[in-house]
């Protein structure tokens, strides 16, 4: 049976507040069959020659281990992503097509390389 403790381990009462608890646990008979273990997938797609298309959001300079750190997202956007984020060997990718835009995002505070701060930004 599945539950929170299980998924997360004996440390997660002292983690979760008391009153949360069990409203968490109630949405696991609703999220549990959207739950997969997604390297296991993701081989058995590619071992069966079926397409995958993969989208990464975000962009290089967000990049966790490429980006401009601090300011960037908690996991890899580039190219390489697939491997780290999906498990899927560099062998099995076939085409990589990448859009480019030319300025520069932004999560939390921080440098700015495109940030206009005149009258035009």
């Amino acid at each position: 049976k599945l539950s929170i403790t299980s998924v997360c381990g004996s440390r997660t009462t002292s983690l979760i507040r008391r009153e949360n608890f069990e409203k968490l646990e109630s949405y696991i008979p609703r999220i549990s069959p959207l739950v997969e273990d997604t390297v296991l997938y993701m081989s058995e797609v590619l071992s069966a020659d079926k397409a995958v298309l993969v989208e990464g959001a975000n962009a290089a300079m967000l990049d966790i281990d490429f980006g401009t750190y601090p300011y960037v997202t908690s996991s890899n956007c580039t190219v390489g992503e697939f491997g780290t984020g999906l498990g899927i060997p560099p062998s099995k990718v076939d085409e990589v097509i990448g859009v480019v835009k030319a300025y520069t995002t932004r999560v939390g505070a921080g440098t700015f390389p495109t940030e206009l701060t005149n009258d035009i930004g």
